[in-house]
């Protein structure tokens, strides 16, 4: 119980500094950072419910189906958010792409949701365990599954990211880059550690089951929480919102456009140059015969001042 409790202020003091970082510099954030806002008050939310929960349960003794339905809900809902906003990174969302396609989006909602039915069955089992007579193969039967959708899950990420970071290299986006290197360091170690913990919990439930109940909590609650909190601190600190984040953004898809939209900004320039002329010198055809008759003296003060009429 105490463990919550220290995880919930842990979690809301990175919830409050990422919201005062993006009141700082709200002009300057993009969709990423507000994701980040909503991964965060997910895991503020999980750990205040989750420390409620085992209050209640302890104070009155009376398993409140209310309060763990919706602890697994929001850590069911902050486990699959936090996975998905990696990948939608990894995938170019508001770094080299504007947007995604349709089938990259319809393959990443499938994913999520097979995600979510996982996780919900295994937070039961987990959860119903010590009272009820679950066999261990089981409840091990009820591990596999989610941690082998997590290794499919950081494969396509690694995958993304591998490529994003071989873009980013192309075009000479050296900042961009540095950020997501520093990512996929960040992600390896993240793998490491899930697959340690993932032998301690086969380790753990292969034993004794009542005689290691003490320890359980540490592998199937603690150690997963200590990670994510980790993990999630280290990717703020990369996308921390400043004074040039969507600077940055911005031209981070300059190379991208396409060339039809490069052919109709170009007809969009030319359309606003003939306005440009036709202000100024009053007909469109006698622009540039317009400026080819200017004074020395008239063409240094059109380069001050190039909105100034003609007197």
């Amino acid at each position: 119980m105490p463990f919550y409790g220290i995880s919930g202020l842990v979690c809301s003091g990175l919830f409050v500094i990422w919201v005062l970082l993006c009141v700082r510099w709200w002009t300057q954030l993009f969709n990423i950072h507000l994701c980040i806002a909503a991964v965060c008050f997910l895991a503020v939310a999980e750990a205040g419910i989750w420390y409620l929960f085992l209050i209640d349960w302890n104070s009155s003794g009376i398993h409140s189906n209310f309060l763990f339905a919706s602890a697994v809900v929001f850590s069911v809902t902050r486990s699959t958010s936090s996975y998905m906003l990696v990948l939608l990174a990894c995938l170019g969302w508001g770094v080299t792409k504007p947007i995604l396609d349709g089938s990259t989006i319809c393959r990443i909602l499938c994913l999520s949701f097979i995600y979510i039915v996982l996780n919900v069955i295994r937070e039961i089992v987990l959860a119903y365990s010590h009272s009820q007579a679950i066999p261990i193969p089981f409840v091990l039967l009820c591990l596999v599954p989610v941690s082998i959708l997590n290794g499919g899950i950081f494969y396509w990420i690694f995958v993304a990211l591998t490529g994003l970071m071989e873009t980013l290299e192309s075009q000479g986006q050296t900042e961009k880059l540095q950020i997501f290197k520093k990512l996929w360091w960040i992600l390896l170690i993240a793998i490491a550690f899930a697959v340690g913990v993932l032998m301690a919990q086969v380790f753990v439930f292969s034993r004794d089951f009542p005689a290691r109940w003490e320890e359980q909590w540490m592998f199937t609650d603690g150690a997963p929480q200590v990670g994510y909190v980790c993990v999630l601190t280290a990717i703020m600190c990369l996308w921390a919102p400043n004074e040039d984040s969507s600077l940055v953004a911005n031209l981070s898809m300059i190379n991208l456009v396409s060339p039809k939209c490069r052919k109709t900004f170009r007809a969009q320039m030319a359309i606003d140059c003939c306005v440009f002329c036709q202000t100024r010198f009053g007909r469109t055809g006698e622009g540039y015969s317009g400026l080819r008759n200017l004074s020395p003296a008239q063409k240094i003060r059109d380069r001050r001042n190039p909105l100034q009429s003609v007197t």
